[in-house]
């Protein structure tokens, strides 16, 4: 049985081959077919490319150490890309290539933690503290990405700055996502 981050969890059949990326084979990688799967996104597709930092992930099996993805929209017609290694560090925008240094974390090593120095909405940098968003010594706190998780979640006071600030600024009645259990 293998268990993801959010605790899904996939039991079957692993194998390896010789998978072939554009014109490059790379021999023996991992993959598997599972046959009892629990947790969320099992049934939104017909399979799931492993980008984590754990060891059975497409990215680690590369061993590149690198990789870049652009996600188009659901209902859009153009393709989204997806690249490894050198090619993941020659994208760019407008000819600047933006990157963002990610951090370890030994006690959840599978996750990709950054160093978040704070939080704009609009114009408005708010005032919040860059401890509050920072990793402890004892692996506790600090900022996961993570593109699998739908929703955002803040320290308490951070939130309750960026929803006051979202608030502010955008000039339309508030929905009651009181029966989510959402509050912005």
């Amino acid at each position: 049985m293998y268990a993801y981050g959010d605790y899904s969890t996939t039991q079957g059949v692993m194998g390896s081959e010789t998978f072939t990326f554009g014109q490059v084979p790379v021999p023996n990688i991992g993959f598997g077919c599972g046959n009892d799967n629990e947790g969320r996104g099992f049934t939104q597709g017909a399979g799931l490319v492993g980008l984590g930092r754990g060891p059975l992930s497409l990215v680690s099996q590369l061993g590149t150490g690198k990789f870049s993805y652009c996600l188009t929209s659901i209902d859009d017609s153009k393709t989204s890309s997806l690249l490894f290694g050198s090619l993941a560090s020659s994208v760019n925008t407008n000819g600047v290539s933006v990157t963002t240094p990610l951090i370890r974390n030994p006690s959840q090593p599978s996750f990709y933690y950054l160093s978040l120095e704070g939080i704009t909405v609009g114009d408005t940098r708010l005032p919040i503290e860059k401890s509050t968003f920072a990793l402890k010594e004892d692996g506790s706190g600090g900022v996961i990405i993570d593109s699998g998780t739908t929703i955002t979640y803040l320290e308490a006071t951070a939130f309750k700055l960026v929803k006051n600030a979202f608030e502010e600024q955008i000039k339309l009645p508030l929905a009651d996502g009181d029966s989510a259990g959402l509050d912005l």
